[in-house]
């Protein structure tokens, strides 16, 4: 376990020295691209050399059409939750305008050929590294020693602190992939879940940065929490989403009655 933590640790800080490194080099997107191929490859690479099986890391049992779809879905609706979540504590920190700037210049794009760029980037490139060094390396090995549930917890802690000051919305995704990835038995679903909503991120800003002030509602334009009414809707279909995909899933898991292949329609010979 303790290998495993270290591992992520380190793999991550690997990471951000890079993304730093990298900046002052190349354009940023093109750093922050090599950075996320170099978090997956350096993860790789330890457990690789600590344990020598680094398939046993992670779970790519197959997801079904369904579980996918729901799995989506309900990334989509806990958006509103973490956005409204970090505009209140943004209300209350004062970041460094060169932050807020790098985080909006890595998914902000000109054209659809830019938009694509900006979406293999920070959407499919950093979605999958994250999720084999925060769920398929870290909760796994967490999950041999304590129960499942305390095994996302402190995976999802160690993923907030490591995003440092996006830690709200950082604990709260992290703790519905993990989820995502005890209920499913497949890293997969966390992996779909987790572009999903790096997908919204990138394809949101290229449209808001497109779209006329006046169409826009007052708490978009603002920063500000969602109205609670959509709120309290997010919640409810979250909540509903999730029981539908532990109901799929463990429909899948349950073995299927074998049939005597010489037994008629009705089981009779």
């Amino acid at each position: 376990m303790g290998e495993a933590a270290a591992i992520s640790i380190i793999s991550y800080l690997f990471y951000v020295a890079s993304s730093l490194i990298l900046y002052h080099v190349l354009p940023l997107r093109a750093g922050a691209a090599i950075s996320s191929i170099l978090l997956l490859a350096t993860a790789y690479y330890l457990v690789w050399r600590t344990t020598g099986r680094p398939g046993d890391c992670v779970k790519f049992r197959g997801l079904s059409p369904r579980v996918a779809v729901y799995s989506i879905l309900a990334s989509l609706a806990l958006i509103p939750l973490a956005a409204s979540v970090m505009a209140v504590v943004m209300s209350y920190l004062e970041l460094p305008e060169e932050w807020l700037e790098s985080a909006y210049e890595l998914v902000r794009a000109e054209d659809l050929p830019g938009l694509l760029y900006a979406w293999v980037v920070a959407a499919l490139l950093a979605a999958v590294g994250e999720e084999f060094v925060f769920r398929g390396v870290l909760q796994n090995s967490l999950s041999a020693k304590y129960s499942s549930w305390v095994a996302i917890l402190i995976a999802s802690g160690v993923f907030g602190v490591l995003h440092v000051w996006r830690f709200p919305a950082a604990f709260m995704l992290g703790a519905f992939l993990g989820t995502l990835y005890v209920v499913t038995g497949s890293l997969i679903a966390p992996i779909v879940a987790h572009i999903t909503i790096n997908s919204v991120v990138v394809i949101g800003s290229f449209v808001l940065e497109r779209a006329e002030p006046e169409s826009l509602p007052d708490w978009i334009i603002q920063d500000a929490s969602a109205p609670a009414a959509l709120l309290g809707i997010s919640i409810v279909v979250f909540i509903l989403l999730m029981g539908l995909i532990w109901k799929a899933a463990s429909a899948a898991r349950r073995p299927k009655p074998e049939h005597d292949s010489d037994s008629g329609p009705d089981g009779a010979p």
